[in-house]
């Protein structure tokens, strides 16, 4: 009686309910129905029964500050800035190897979160300009070129301290 009562309140919600092998829902503004068993095994037709009756009794998952602050972290622009810009798949060429429609997806949506995690990692490092970009490659390669120098020294001047 209680299960009935939720099917029809689902009903009243909008969502369209399919009742044949497998208990099923249609939200509305969605293309196809979703079987409630494919989202867990709390979610079978037999566990909302008993959910409804009383029979098993789910505890709410509440939020510890641990998991809170393991997302401020993920999400904070320090963790952004570890982002290395890789290359951007050339989804021409690849498609003349492998002529899968899903491939072509895939590499869409690889490429433009790359460029979206590049303009980010561009905005946030203060580069805003091909000219600014330039100057930064050049001002890196220059302080990388100068470390290398300047450890091939050290390690000239080590191997005759060591000799020594």
């Amino acid at each position: 009686m209680v299960f009935e009562q939720f099917i029809a309140a689902m009903h009243n919600a909008g969502c369209e309910v399919k009742r044949g092998n497998y208990l099923s829902f249609r939200i509305p503004g969605t293309e196809r129905f979703v079987r409630v068993k494919s989202i867990g095994e709390a979610y079978t037709e037999e566990a909302l029964r008993e959910r409804c009756v009383g029979k098993r009794i789910v505890a709410a998952k509440t939020k510890t500050s641990d998991d809170i602050d393991r997302k401020a972290v993920e999400y904070s622009s320090a963790a952004r800035k570890q982002y290395r810009p890789t290359l951007l798949i050339n989804i021409q060429s690849k498609l003349q190897q492998a002529h899968s429609p899903g491939f072509e997806h895939f590499a869409t949506s690889y490429n433009l979160k790359e460029i979206a995690r590049t303009l980010i990692f561009m905005k946030e490092n203060g580069i805003g300009t091909y000219e600014e970009l330039t100057a930064k490659i050049n001002s890196s390669s220059k302080n990388f070129n100068a470390n290398q120098a300047r450890i091939k020294e050290l390690k000239e001047r080590l191997n005759s301290i060591s000799e020594l």
